[in-house]
């Protein structure tokens, strides 16, 4: 057993407790959160810190199989040319440095705080290093074809594919749908058929060149999948923004992240949870404006009550896979943000769109959360700074 004291500690599921104690097992189970003045244990062998503590990081969105390709894309390009680069990069380089690059990111990750991780794979590479189980994993296997006669071979290879990443010790796996720009209707269709009641993910409205794509195929895409020699005629009908066309052929059953989201409009997004009520709402901001140059509308979203998610998309398109540096950037565009909101969407909104809410995302009884403290707060204003940094306790 380990008792620890912060200056606060933030549960999540309730109000922030100052100078609160954590009392968990060897395990990392919680066995109880208390006010010094309330506690039935004894105080002698308290550890304690400074700074704030808080839930172990749900990471919603990565791509862990793009590890190698740090500071090997060109930023704020657009995406259009972010995906030319990373297609001429993608693949130079072979199985063995590819897994040191995967060993070093989950590390990172480890050391940044996160202990569950939707990550996509488009390939079997990262199985070894997610059959370690020292994280947990939802594997969201992404399929992509404009094509609607290689539907159904596609849907096939994936969820063969998502076999696979089911039977790791530690994780979880899905079918999902990559873009609008890249997944015919009939994919679409026949992902939301087989889907059960897994989570679903889709890269959304991420750039102008997408949405102007979708509404009349022309522009940066068009030009970049002509210079590719793929045929976008199948693509679905012009006129439609893809949130619209995306939602309307995913069930409402299921818990969808629509990820990025850079161009959504307050429109769309009060369309989108009216017409959705499982729907999640992911920011990987520093993604953004390392492609894009550009954030989302983020307090759109929260002034629409919506469900937002925390991810770090992937080393091709950020500098680090830390949690923490995307509540800092959201918290030093939109400073109206308090603290124990952000901690939320980062730990246990993440939890409940993985359905992992009974093991992540807070400090109750009997879930066994991860402990992270965070150094360097802002403990008059409640608040992140530049030197805010997380260290993982358990």
């Amino acid at each position: 057993m380990r008792k620890i004291q912060a200056d606060y500690i933030f549960p999540v599921s309730s109000s922030p407790i100052k100078n609160g104690i954590l009392i968990f097992e060897n395990d990392g189970t919680i066995i109880d959160l208390i006010e010094p003045a309330h506690t039935p244990y004894s105080l002698q062998d308290v550890e304690i810190f400074n700074g704030v503590l808080c839930p172990g990081f749900v990471n919603a969105h990565c791509h862990l199989e793009l590890s190698h390709l740090r500071g090997k894309i060109t930023e704020k390009k657009g995406m259009a040319n972010f995906i030319s680069e990373l297609l001429q990069n993608r693949f130079k380089i072979n199985d063995d440095e590819q897994q040191q690059y995967f060993e070093d990111a989950e590390k990172e990750m480890l050391h940044n705080g996160i202990v569950a991780v939707g990550d996509i794979s488009n390939f079997s590479s990262t199985l070894s290093i997610k059959q370690k189980g020292k994280l947990y994993y939802h594997t969201f296997v992404e399929v992509l074809a404009l094509d609607p006669a290689l539907a159904e071979g596609k849907l096939l290879k994936g969820k063969i594919l998502a076999e696979q990443f089911k039977n790791v010790p530690n994780g979880n796996s899905s079918v999902v749908p990559h873009a609008p720009y890249t997944v015919s209707t009939e994919l679409l269709d026949l992902i939301n058929l087989s889907a059960d009641d897994s989570p679903l993910c889709i890269h959304l409205q991420e750039s102008a060149a997408e949405i102007e794509f979708c509404i009349s195929h022309s522009g940066p895409f068009a030009e970049l999948f002509t210079k590719l020699n793929f045929n976008f005629s199948y693509s679905h009908p012009n006129g439609f923004r893809p949130i619209k066309h995306i939602l309307k052929h995913l069930n409402t059953k299921n818990n969808v992240a629509l990820v990025h989201n850079t161009y959504t409009t307050r429109e769309e997004i009060k369309w989108a949870n009216n017409n959705h009520k499982n729907l999640y709402w992911c920011f990987c901001p520093n993604a953004n404006l390392y492609i894009e140059n550009r954030l989302p509308a983020v307090m759109d979203f929260i002034e629409e009550e919506s469900k937002i998610i925390i991810g770090t998309d992937s080393l091709a398109s950020n500098h680090q896979l830390s949690v923490l540096e995307e509540l800092k950037t959201i918290s030093n565009a939109f400073p109206n943000f308090k603290l124990e909101t952000l901690l939320k969407l980062a730990t246990l909104n993440g939890a409940e769109f993985l359905q992992l809410e009974n093991v992540f995302g807070s400090f109750d009884k009997e879930k066994k959360p991860g402990v992270v403290l965070l150094e360097n707060v802002d403990l008059i204003n409640f608040s992140l700074l530049k030197e805010t940094s997380a260290k993982r306790i358990w």
